[in-house]
């Protein structure tokens, strides 16, 4: 609760948890139960992108997970999407 996300339209950083309620009712989206139980536990879906090669082994990866989601609502750059497009195509 201490990680605090700067929102685009928020004026000041808000908690992670208060960052997805405001995000969800921006988005319409609608809490389900399943949703509600991992919120009640402290777990959550975290965003990740993952690059398969041409056999279907995961060759790059990215997600929020690292340094305990502090990537969360960030991305990967365009330039470090085309090294890694790059590396399966030539390997």
């Amino acid at each position: 609760m201490k990680m605090l996300i700067q929102l685009p339209d928020e004026p000041e950083p808000v908690n992670r948890r208060l960052a997805s309620r405001i995000l969800n009712e921006k988005e319409g989206y609608e809490m389900t139960e399943v949703d509600n139980e991992m919120a009640r536990t402290g777990d959550g879906q975290l965003f990740g992108q993952f690059l398969l090669d041409r056999n279907g082994i995961i060759r790059w990866t990215f997600t929020e997970v690292p340094e305990a989601g502090s990537l969360m609502f960030e991305h990967p750059s365009r330039e470090e999407l085309m090294t890694a497009v790059s590396r399966v195509a030539a390997g």
